[in-house]
């Protein structure tokens, strides 16, 4: 080796030529990596993304069906699932902007109509459960101004909550005096 033929400031002075030689070849090597990615990048280019020209969404606005709309017959009468009720929405008082009703509230139970579903939903808030449905259910063929039989043709559920009935949440009832389905 060579480092064995030179001794002192000559030794010095190989290693500070050998270690030029090498920082050159590392330097030269990143030039090189640096002017390849520069000609790739002019000749290829950046691809812009496709365009497209779709159309700017609007809003439209939804008439939701609302039985308040159909006329009243002669009789005050309207058409619920093709059953003739009361004309209830004009003595409900309108509970969202969708047009639901609530016919009847106190603090053992609620009655609301869902004009876009076109059912009728009873909550029964207060205990004893059956006690409360009856009530509900006496006040429901009352407001719709129908017999049980009727009353069976519309959709109809009856609910209760966790806290006030705990045998009986959790489930939906039909109206007791309609036969299962």
């Amino acid at each position: 080796m060579i480092v064995d033929l030179v001794h002192g400031p000559q030794l010095e002075r190989v290693i500070f030529d050998n270690m030029k030689k090498y920082l050159f070849i590392i330097f030269g090597f990143f030039i090189v990596i640096y002017l390849v990615y520069l000609t790739l990048s002019v000749f290829v280019g950046k691809k812009k993304a496709p365009t497209t020209n779709l159309p700017t969404p609007t809003s439209v606005p939804i008439n939701y069906p609302h039985p308040s709309s159909a006329l009243p017959d002669k009789n005050g009468k309207i058409i619920i699932s093709g059953v003739e009720v009361n004309n209830f929405p004009a003595s409900s008082k309108k509970i969202n902007d969708i047009g639901d009703l609530a016919l009847s509230k106190n603090e053992k139970y609620s009655i609301e109509y869902f004009p876009l579903f076109d059912g009728f939903l009873i909550s029964i808030d207060a205990a004893p459960f059956e006690e409360i449905k009856t009530q509900a259910e006496s006040d429901f063929l009352a407001k719709l101004g129908v017999d049980k039989k009727s009353a069976c043709k519309l959709s109809v559920v009856i609910t209760t909550n966790e806290t006030a009935n705990p045998t009986y949440a959790g489930r939906d009832y039909a109206l007791s005096f309609c036969p299962p389905y």
